[in-house]
């Protein structure tokens, strides 16, 4: 491999580093800000946006997954809260074919702009005992949303990375006609004069069309 190569492979290998880094950093960003904006941190619920009932609220269905067993009945009151980075779900229904049982369901998501941390807790009660909760005790353990998760770094990083690159190719690209025209290799700046192909690095003296 000449010199040249090596220094094209190693370009590209910094080009796809940069990208890694830039998302990652996003993606532990969102998740740190998510994290700190679980409602039992916080301290207060934001505004109230929307509240459904009955068929409307049927309609809408569970703000996140329903347990496997026992099946869930629609809910018939829906209620969803939201602030910047974070949004809040109530959800509740009663068994259509037993009135003694009721489900209910509070759901976090948080992140901004895409929500990357969810927090979730469900109850199953028959005449205002508790059958079934989740947790069982405790706080819930936040999980993560991949659409989040992936989503929000690459709405922010991959315009972020195209506009440092970019920066980084405009420039490349204007050193190399100012060497051309001062008779100097594109790429390592050896005095080439008329040859065809530098002397020092093999590499051609035309400008490429990528220059990584």
């Amino acid at each position: 491999m000449s010199s040249t190569e090596k220094m094209k492979s190693s370009q590209r290998f910094y080009l796809f580093l940069s990208l890694f880094l830039i998302l990652a950093s996003i993606a532990v960003l969102n998740l740190s800000y998510a994290n700190s904006q679980i409602r039992s941190r916080v301290g207060e619920r934001p505004l109230q946006l929307i509240s459904k009932h009955e068929e409307e609220a049927a309609a809408l269905g569970w703000p996140s997954v329903t347990p496997k067993e026992p099946e869930w009945p629609k809910p018939n009151v829906w209620v969803k809260y939201v602030r910047k980075g974070q949004r809040d779900y109530y959800a509740s229904g009663d068994d259509p074919d037993d009135n003694a049982f009721s489900y209910s369901m509070h759901v976090q998501h948080m992140g901004w702009p895409i929500s990357v941390l969810e927090v979730k807790t469900t109850m199953r009660k028959r005449h205002n005992t508790v059958l079934e909760s989740f947790p069982a005790q405790g706080e819930p353990r936040p999980t993560i949303m991949l659409n989040g998760a992936i989503g929000t770094p690459l709405l922010f990083g991959v315009p972020l990375w195209c506009l440092l690159w970019g920066e980084v190719f405009g420039s490349r690209r204007a050193k190399m006609r100012s060497r051309r025209r001062r008779g100097l290799c594109v790429w390592c700046a050896y005095e080439i004069g008329d040859f065809e192909k530098c002397p020092e690095c093999g590499a051609s003296t035309s400008i490429p069309q990528q220059t990584f």
